[in-house]
């Protein structure tokens, strides 16, 4: 007998060796020399289940089971390697018996919740967690699950807490950096999650997860150079990782990169054929490439996958709509809406159908019907004032907000839109001032409605308030570029022009991709005569936004002071063309004037 169990304490250092094959070896040994040696079945298994061969494991654990049929941990293995194979039924009815024989086995119901989770029992889960967290407080993996559940269901600052508590309880355990990472971001804490997902990526700079969860809170933060080093990173440790694909195709998208997208978006799909998402977002790249029937045999692709996908039928209506194939867009978004009756933001994706087919008065007819359905529906109130204003109908726009303020005087954005339509288009600034006041009042931190209300007092020449209410902005928000933009603007109306260059500045460094802070800063160095600043600038802001016609404006304007006639005159018909009169005023004074 001492033989036998010197031979097993062999197997079990190979195993320890991570000399997984050779520990096999020596076990099967084992039982050749006693065949009821339970304990050798166990940690051949062990081994087996180290190599990924659960379906082996499995055996030796079943015969582990016969042979001892009370040992708990026979059953909690062979759970573990079920779980490994997805066959959680058979998983969950190991875990059972584990807790059974041993109420106290905070691993057995770790794992069960884990199954759980996957299966979509999310309040039995919970449960599971608690219990193991309360048998074993110092458990560092039930904090990190427990976490992710309380991000699922939107408890944001209690995953917090609980990936906090994980790190205090492991420091160098970069699992629990990714957990609580995830959760910061939900926090909109952005800059708080690249500070943690950094941290996994020094703990584990193999873990693809690390880096992928990076990328995403890169691309957030608008730093697409730094998601894409990421995403690259990503990929020379997994070539195969099809979310880094998908993920970095929708980078490139955003960056106007539509050729490159497609081709992650196509390496995607090759990895998973029926990730529907990836057909989706490529038919997106598609609509933006004004590859309209390239786009619809996407949209398609993804029903076909998933017949159910709602957001496939709409996109497909929007291609069919640019086709101008009304009536059969107008089916897709019906099934759409068929899929999900309840959901009102499909109405609303319905009635902006409508309105990209200039079909403006069916967009409200759209919403009325919602209202009709449910008169105490704030939210239709709210998006039918939406496409009122599209109509130009400002003051029935003005009257839905007032009931959508009436239903819910708490809805901060109604006040906010009723605001903007007071103040930029009605011309009613002190009215507008007046709703800002109450928005702030039930939104003390939102840097937005400092940012506006700082905007409305301008044009009442307002300033020093001004400028107090874009400070307040800042306060409440420092990572909002739009409280430095707000004033700028408010300095330019001063005229103290350096001062609002430093404001946009800040603005641009917090939002580099913002066309309209480098416009209004190229604006600025007009006309303080600096041409070669302003044409940089303006060069950026028309790279970013090429459709804005002030851009184009201005850029002939710094053409002009640069001497270079040309090119002068070649912007200003851009603007012309995009709408701009002042441009058109331009070339007709010119013609005149070259005509004289």
């Amino acid at each position: 007998m001492e033989s036998i169990e010197l031979h097993y304490n062999q197997g079990l250092k190979k195993i320890e060796e991570k000399d997984y094959q050779s520990a096999i070896d020596i076990f099967t040994q084992c039982l050749e020399m006693q065949s009821d040696f339970y304990s050798a079945y166990i940690s051949r298994g062990d081994a087996k289940s180290a190599l990924e061969e659960y379906d082996k494991a499995i055996e030796d654990y079943n015969k582990a089971v016969i042979l001892n049929p009370s040992f708990p941990l026979t059953y909690y293995l062979r759970g573990v390697a079920k779980f490994q194979l997805e066959k959680y039924p058979e998983s969950i009815s190991d875990f059972n018996m584990a807790i059974k024989l041993d109420k106290g086995f905070y691993d057995a119901y770790f794992y069960r919740g884990t199954i759980k989770y996957e299966m979509g029992d999310i309040k039995s889960a919970m449960e599971d967690f608690n219990t193991s967290i309360n048998l074993n407080p110092e458990f560092q993996e039930s904090y990190i699950a427990r976490s992710d559940l309380k991000v699922l269901i939107d408890d944001f600052d209690g995953a917090f807490k609980d990936a906090d508590l994980a790190i205090r309880i492991n420091p160098q355990g970069y699992a629990a950096y990714i957990a609580r990472g995830k959760a910061r971001g939900e926090l909109k804490d952005l800059q708080g999650a690249m500070e943690d997902f950094s941290i996994a990526v020094e703990l584990n700079p193999e873990s693809v997860e690390c880096y992928y969860n990076r990328a995403l809170t890169k691309k957030e933060l608008l730093d697409y150079q730094g998601a894409l080093e990421d995403l690259e990173t990503v990929l020379k440790i997994d070539p195969i990782e099809a979310m880094a694909f998908y993920e970095r195709g929708i980078i490139k998208s955003l960056q106007e990169d539509f050729d490159g997208a497609i081709i992650d978006l196509d390496k995607s799909i090759e990895i998973i054929p029926e990730n529907t998402q990836a057909y989706t977002e490529r038919a997106f790249v598609k609509l933006k490439q004004k590859d309209y029937e390239a786009a619809i045999e996407d949209f398609s692709m993804s029903i076909t996958v998933y017949p159910e996908a709602s957001i496939a039928y709409f996109g497909r209506a929007v291609a069919k709509s640019a086709l101008q194939e009304f009536e059969k867009a107008l089916e897709d978004i019906d099934i759409a809406i068929s899929l999900n009756p309840f959901d009102l933001k499909f109405y609303l994706e319905r009635g902006k159908i409508y309105i990209y087919s200039e079909e403006y008065q069916k967009a409200v007819e759209d919403f009325n019907f919602v209202v009709n359905d449910s008169v105490d529906n704030f939210p239709a109130y709210f998006m039918r004032s939406k496409a009122r204003m599209n109509l130009g109908e400002y003051n029935t726009a003005i009257l839905d907000l007032n009931i959508t303020i009436k239903l819910n005087p708490e809805f901060s954005e109604a006040y906010f839109e009723r605001a903007y339509i007071k103040s930029f288009v009605l011309k009613k600034y002190q009215e507008s001032i007046e709703d800002y006041n109450y928005l702030i009042m039930l939104k003390p931190d939102s840097a937005s409605a400092y940012s506006e209300r700082a905007l409305t007092k301008t044009k009442i020449e307002e300033y020093e308030s001004a400028l107090q209410d874009a400070d307040s902005a800042i306060n409440a928000d420092s990572k909002d570029y739009y409280g430095y933009y707000a004033k700028g603007i408010v300095h330019s109306e001063m005229k103290m022009y350096q001062e609002a260059i430093n404001d946009f500045a800040n603005a641009i460094e917090i939002s580099p991709h913002n066309a309209y802070c480098y416009f209004n800063k190229g604006k600025i160095e007009y006309t303080l005569e600096d041409f070669v600043a302003a044409e940089s600038d303006l060069k950026t802001a028309m790279e970013l936004e090429p459709s804005y016609p002030d851009v184009h404006y201005f850029m002939g304007n710094v053409k002009e002071k640069l001497g270079l006639e040309t090119e002068a005159i070649l912007e200003w018909t851009k603007a012309r063309d995009l709408g701009s009169p002042d441009a058109a005023e331009k070339l007709t004074d010119r013609k005149l004037n070259t005509q004289n």
